[in-house]
């Protein structure tokens, strides 16, 4: 956008530039919509008491629907941030405390917290998403049994026991969709009523937003409510979860605009500046700002609070929440500094990153883009490079991913004299700048595209080091530990690769122990049973004849591999390629101990 749009926004004459920028803007992002054949684009903006909004492309790709402007879409965990508010209305309301423990809440609830006589599961923990709680497994969303109207308390799983909480309660940021689950069984608990019901006429109504809703409304049944697409744009329905409390919301391009206003005010409904407060001043302050994490209170500003991220990305921070389900992909940020936002939401989930060059490109349109400071680089303090070392999620996100985490997502962080570098996985190591010291006597470190600081240097109880950022805490592990598991993991997977061609290749040779590799035979039955089980993603996570042959087929893998060990070692004296069994049969079992250790062993899918 060119710099005269920027400057003349507030002026006068703005209304007319105004809308001249939003026209480059609309011809910008329709191009981009054409010729990456994106399905379907809804836009709002917002700046100062200018507002513009408008739809690019299909509402339904087999009909050829067009999609207009007020079309309801699906925004995913954008619902977050609208149960957060209902909470904090009733928080306004004095009808909750935001500190009250959630045990007394909810009496049926099981938590198994080992930090418990200091530190308990309160309310602000959910909405802060800083309670330990895990994330969403698999059968939460790809299980065909889930209605809409099941009781928020399944996602739960109740008859499995306790819920285990993974760090202690208020000290680290981690994404849980449980969070939001308990945090709706709150509001039922204190409002006797359904959360979506209550919702929409306590919150929603008064912030004008009447075109949204919480309530489920399958795809076909409301001809204002599009489809959502897959990534070659085939046409998805949407389906009910069970974690709705924390992913289902549908609203609209203005009733977006709408809450934006609203967050972009001081908790008053808009055009009532004299009237009372809808939610308490200190309660929008709060709005992105962690404030009990070790990371907070370390000196990092960037993180999570009360349903909002504090974001520093494109070079401008706002409060923003994103979402996305199965076809659709949502994202909205404000910033109260300019009185400006945006919101986008794609009928289309696509895992090509196409939604951050829109993003990027209406945060140069509202011009909320600013340059990154200037720095030195190299440690503040000599002592900073004690962190050097790799680190590991302390929690990952999903425990089901626990293995490939440890694998690809570890951190490596290099503080020398002249150069400071963070590296994720693989990837490039990313520039990082001193950013001074915390209040609790953390280094900070900025990432060098970034406004502010990003990383803090922490220690865990045990004086270990740790490094914390708004959205994620690592800890330190040994080089030799990592290169054991990876060790153990090539290993493992070459055992694989050479099962099936040794078997050929004995059988070509006619060898007499060619029927005797069990190995080679459960394997095949695996990849049989791995088959069936992604022929329908959208039941990946129930109970079926697939999910039960796979489980009957990762229980005979290790017996597989076991026998075919046993089998070579009794016939060394008759195959002079007995090694070759041998070492793929210790090989595949050092393997299923790795996979046990990290709960992939034996594969309940329904569990997962």
């Amino acid at each position: 956008m060119p710099s005269f749009c920027r400057s003349v926004l507030f002026s006068v004459a703005g209304f007319v530039t105004f809308a001249a920028c939003a026209q480059d803007l609309q011809s910008d992002l329709q191009a981009l919509q054409q010729s990456q054949q994106l399905t379907g684009l809804v836009v709002a903006t917002v700046q100062g008491n200018s507002s513009r909004q408008f739809a690019l492309g299909l509402a339904h790709s087999g009909t050829g629907q067009p999609l207009s402007v007020d079309s309801r879409v699906q925004v995913g965990s954008i619902t977050k941030t609208l149960v957060a508010l209902a909470v904090l209305r009733l928080v306004s309301t004095g009808r909750l405390d935001l500190d009250a423990p959630v045990q007394p809440l909810l009496p049926t609830l099981q938590l198994n917290n080992r930090w418990s006589a200091r530190s308990s599961l309160r309310v602000r923990h959910l909405l802060d998403m800083s309670g330990g709680l895990p994330d969403l497994q698999m059968w939460h969303m790809f299980n065909r049994s889930h209605t809409a109207e099941q009781p928020l308390a399944l996602a739960l799983r109740p008859e499995q026991g306790p819920i285990t909480l993974r760090s202690e309660p208020g000290t680290r940021f981690s994404y849980s969709n449980l969070s939001f689950s308990l945090a709706a069984m709150v509001l039922e608990a204190v409002t006797q009523e359904r959360y979506e019901s209550w919702a929409d006429r306590e919150l929603l109504q008064p912030l004008g937003m009447r075109d949204s809703s919480f309530t489920f409304r399958p795809s076909g049944t409301d001809p204002r409510l599009v489809w959502g697409h897959l990534d070659q744009g085939q046409p998805e329905a949407d389906s009910p979860v069970a974690v709705r409390a924390a992913a289902h919301f549908t609203t609209t391009a203005a009733d977006m605009i709408q809450l934006m206003r609203f967050l972009l005010g001081d908790g008053r409904l808009p055009g009532q500046a004299d009237a009372q407060h809808f939610l308490g001043p200190d309660l929008m302050a709060g709005l992105g700002r962690a404030s009990t994490t070790d990371a907070a209170r370390a000196g990092l500003h960037t993180g999570y609070g009360l349903g909002l991220f504090t974001r520093d990305r494109h070079g401008a921070v706002a409060l923003c929440h994103g979402g996305s389900v199965a076809g659709w992909r949502a994202h909205f940020c404000v910033d109260r500094v300019s009185q400006s936002g945006f919101f986008m939401g794609l009928n289309q989930d696509r895992e090509d990153g196409l939604y951050l060059r829109i993003e990027e490109r209406l945060v140069r349109h509202l011009g909320l883009a600013k340059p990154s400071p200037q720095g030195q680089p190299g440690p503040d303090r000599v002592g900073d490079r004690d962190w050097n070392g790799l680190y590991v999620p302390a929690p990952g996100r999903l425990q089901a991913l626990a293995l490939p985490d440890r694998l690809f997502g570890f951190w490596q962080l290099d503080l020398q004299t002249d150069r400071a570098t963070l590296q994720q996985g693989f990837d490039p190591p990313r520039p990082l700048l001193p950013a001074g010291t915390g209040p609790t006597g953390a280094g900070l470190y900025r990432q060098a595209d970034r406004q502010q600081a990003t990383v803090a240097l922490l220690r865990d109880a045990q004086g270990r080091p740790m490094l914390g950022s708004g959205y994620l805490t690592l800890r330190r592990v040994g080089f030799a530990e990592q290169a054991l598991l990876w060790t153990s993991a090539v290993f493992g997977l070459l055992a694989l690769v050479a099962v099936l061609p040794l078997a050929v290749w004995r059988r070509w040779r006619g060898d007499t122990g060619s029927l005797q590799q069990p190995a080679a035979w459960a394997l095949l039955l695996l990849l049989l049973a791995l088959a069936l089980w992604a022929w329908d993603w959208r039941r990946l996570g129930e109970f079926t004849p697939a999910t039960t042959l796979l489980l009957v087929a990762s229980l005979l893998w290790p017996l597989a591999f076991a026998l075919q060990g046993w089998l070579a070692w009794q016939h060394r004296h008759r195959w002079r390629g007995w090694w070759l069994d041998g070492g793929v049969a210790l090989g595949g079992l050092q393997f299923c101990g790795l996979l046990l250790a990290f709960g992939w062993l034996p594969l309940l899918a329904w569990r997962l």
